[in-house]
């Protein structure tokens, strides 16, 4: 019940809900589209400067993909909080 104390307006969880699943949503279709234009890139860039971006892009992926894992439990309990918000309401 602690999180129903908490939550004093229903309409800005239920906006951010929104705008982390649409963030989320967009992160990881233009993640997983630049992670999959490395070969195309080594073909056209071809210095030492690709290669330590593309070292950066190796160790930020894993983040990124960890990240929208553990995201969606965080919207998940969201979704829960706000609905018992909205049923107590009633």
């Amino acid at each position: 019940m602690s999180s129903l104390a908490q939550l004093r307006d229903p309409d800005a969880l239920s906006a951010f809900i929104s705008t982390l699943v649409s963030f989320n949503s967009d992160l990881q279709a233009r993640a997983s589209n630049l992670n999959g234009t490395w070969g195309e890139l080594l073909t056209a860039w071809r210095d030492p400067q690709a290669q330590r971006f593309i070292a950066a892009w190796d160790e930020a992926y894993p983040i990124i993909e960890r990240y929208l894992a553990s995201s969606e439990d965080y919207v998940n309990y969201l979704r829960g909080v706000l609905a018992d918000v909205r049923a107590y309401g009633e």
